[in-house]
């Protein structure tokens, strides 16, 4: 049995506007309460898709974002826990309860397409053959018309990573490609190209990331692992910079987050490992030279990270709730919050000249 890492030892609301000395600020517009747990969202043109866990999937009209509307409220067959919406269709990630395909294209009036399990073949340590398991389905990830799926096996005691590729040429009978398992103790990320996937796992005690060559979809390869915490906890929210090949991952408990070289998946190295001084640290958003951190009670923390060495705190803005989830639209931060809802700022004082920097070479 192969172990991902080195180590010897493996088991209603008011408006708030805060402005900064650079310039910077956030403005709240608006939001919607949320009945149940949000955990992910998804922006496409004028439509905001919520995956809104024990009450499924609601759809929002943020055209006014002041003033956002619920146009459904769809009801899954498990949690919704993630999702992707590709040509009409919104791919929810449920967990232990696979994966369901909604049709989306009247986005007041949400139809269920189909309910799709994935199951993979795998060899636990305490079993004498291997065994073909169904695999969470969590982080759903879609490039052209290949679907990547994140997930997790359990036998009761180990537990594995399930990395899927699936192709959706047909976007409502997803097809198994080509499958990964790496024995792992909890997951965290995904981040792909068409190249590589980077994953962040937990493997007994040790957090940290994986990485895979997947350019061939027909014979997957770890290409490297890296031990970021010994100690640390499950999860690592990640962006990444494709032109310089640094990934962030963003831990919790207290918030870190860690600037990994990854030119070399051979030879990944941590870079720096900058403390937020906030209790956590999930999701980032990328603009530039600047990096939006989500940082669960504290709000959102606006880093200048064009010296990944040295990032500098910019801001830090107190959002109605919790911030977890968060996508960047132009000036528009969507945010998550597990406590709040669903809640809107305008972004302003981002220099448009960031993307210049030494570091940051792309929007």
């Amino acid at each position: 049995m192969r172990y991902p890492f080195n180590f010897v030892y493996l088991i209603q609301l008011t408006v708030m506007t805060t402005v900064c000395a650079a310039g910077i600020a956030l403005e709240h517009l608006g939001g919607i309460a949320s009945e149940g747990d949000l955990r992910d969202l998804q922006i496409e043109g004028s439509l905001a898709y919520l995956a809104d866990r024990q009450n499924g999937m609601v759809i929002v009209d943020v055209s006014d974002p002041a003033e956002p509307i619920v146009l459904s409220r769809f009801n899954t067959i498990g949690h919704a826990l993630f999702l992707n919406v590709h040509q009409g269709y919104a791919y929810i990630g449920m967990g232990d309860d696979g994966l369901q395909i909604v049709d989306i294209k009247d986005p007041e009036r949400p139809t269920s397409v189909d309910h799709f399990i994935i199951f993979q073949e795998v060899q636990f340590p305490d079993e004498p053959e291997p065994l073909t398991a169904r695999t969470s389905s969590s982080m759903i990830e879609i490039i052209g018309s290949t679907m990547y799926v994140y997930g997790q096996i359990c036998n009761g005691f180990f537990s594995m990573a399930s990395f899927n590729i699936l192709s959706i040429d047909e976007p409502t009978i997803p097809s198994v490609v080509s499958q990964y398992a790496e024995l792992a103790f909890g997951i965290g990320r995904l981040v792909v190209t068409e190249v590589r996937a980077y994953l962040t796992l937990k493997s007994f005690g040790v957090v940290g990331m994986v990485v895979l060559d997947i350019h061939d979809p027909s014979n997957l390869s770890m290409l490297g692992a890296l031990a970021i915490d010994e100690n640390g906890p499950s999860g690592g929210f990640m962006e990444w910079n494709e032109a310089e090949s640094i990934i962030m991952v963003a831990y919790k408990d207290p918030g870190t987050i860690h600037f990994i070289d990854v030119s070399d998946p051979e030879a990944l190295e941590i870079l720096n490992s900058y403390p937020t001084g906030t209790d956590s640290a999930f999701n980032m958003v990328l603009t530039g030279r600047y990096l939006l951190l989500a940082a669960g009670t504290d709000g959102i923390m606006v880093l200048d990270v064009s010296d990944p060495l040295n990032p500098e705190q910019l801001l830090l803005h107190q959002t109605v709730g919790e911030a977890f989830e968060m996508k960047l639209v132009g000036d528009l931060l969507y945010v998550a919050e597990q406590d709040a809802g669903f809640q809107i700022y305008r972004v302003s004082g981002l220099d448009p000249n960031s993307a210049e920097s030494r570091w940051w070479a792309y929007e």
